[in-house]
């Protein structure tokens, strides 16, 4: 695949390892509301769902929604400490720009909360459309902009997820797709794997 010329992620479980901060957030939430949520809950219930499917889904107050969203993410913020990210990611960005590939983040979590964590992480992205105003993945709404924006075909991205709404986005949009955990292990195998 010598012919990218852009690469969209996915942010959580992707680049950053903040699983354990999301974690956190979600049962601080969760207590407001009198439940309590183990690791394996949170796993089933909410990770890689859009807070307001997860929301929905799980049975919460439809007319809390917007208030609990900002909570959640207030409290993920106060989690920062544990975000960190994945071993080969630095690296990989470096490769890309060398290459004059292009990066676009495309995450569900608010543009205004992703920032903190690119910014606090080093990570700096050609394009980094907001889902909040588009539609949220599995929509590829965020990868069809970026590529009109950019002037770059279907035929040369890739989207690089780890969840079936990253997958379903990307099909969707009919850009290649890569799934971490089940294609790569992690961000550090993909040079070898795109040839790169």
């Amino acid at each position: 695949m010598t012919h990218i010329k852009i690469i969209f992620f996915d942010m959580d479980g992707v680049l950053v390892d903040s699983h354990d901060a999301w974690y956190e957030a979600a049962k601080s939430l969760l207590r407001m509301w009198g439940e309590d949520i183990t690791t394996e809950e949170f796993d089933r219930r909410c990770w890689g769902i859009p807070f307001g499917s997860a929301w929905r889904k799980n049975g919460m107050p439809i007319e809390n929604m917007k208030v609990a969203a900002e909570m959640l993410h207030r409290e993920y913020l106060k989690q920062m400490e544990k975000v960190r990210l994945f071993d080969g990611v630095a690296d990989f960005f470096v490769l890309l720009r060398s290459k004059g590939i292009k990066t676009a983040l495309l995450t569900n979590t608010p543009k205004w909360v992703a920032e903190k964590v690119t910014e606090k992480l080093g990570l700096r992205f050609d394009a980094f459309p907001d889902l909040t105003q588009l539609k949220p993945k599995p929509n590829p709404d965020g990868i069809l902009v970026t590529l009109k924006s950019l002037n770059i075909e279907k035929e040369d991205a890739v989207m690089v997820g780890d969840t079936p709404t990253d997958e379903q986005a990307g099909r969707s949009a009919g850009v290649a797709f890569i799934m971490v955990g089940r294609d790569i292990k992690s961000v550090a195998e993909l040079p070898e794997k795109l040839g790169l």
